[in-house]
């Protein structure tokens, strides 16, 4: 999956329906060997599952939930953010309070989003435990 600054050509990345296929086909191949391999992603997706709630950012309402702090004192919303400027919410050499951090146009906008896909994706069987995926995928 190619990040914010376009690194890689669109030839790398894949559609919707093809990385949907990808989890199938890997899902797949998972549960036919549940005795030998792990792999901890799909595990937490069956855990939201179970419990009808996201339990890991990806899946659930994290803006504002876990902060990441660049080199500089640069604060994001997310690890994935980091280094890109525009998604830069605030910096601790101001020490700013959490509603200070949701002032930002950075935050305004990833609100947006949530606010968006909770209307688009309302009637979604799904949506307690997907909360329409992570917004650094969405935007990437």
């Amino acid at each position: 999956m190619p990040d914010l600054a376009r690194t890689l050509p669109d030839t790398f990345s894949l559609s919707s329906q093809e990385y949907g296929d990808l989890l199938v086909g890997l899902f797949d191949r998972y549960h036919a060997n549940l005795s030998r391999l792990r792999i901890p992603t799909f595990d937490l997706m069956a855990q939201g599952i179970a419990a009808q709630n996201g339990v890991v950012c990806t899946f659930n309402n994290c803006l504002g939930s876990t902060l990441t702090i660049g080199p500089n004192g640069e604060i994001f919303s997310c690890n994935r953010f980091a280094h890109h400027r525009e998604w830069q919410l605030g910096s601790v050499l101001s020490r700013p309070s959490l509603s200070v951090l949701a002032s930002s146009i950075a935050w305004r906008r990833l609100h947006e989003r949530e606010t968006g896909v909770a209307g688009d994706c309302a009637g979604c069987l799904h949506f307690k435990y997907c909360r329409g995926g992570c917004p650094y995928n969405a935007i990437t």
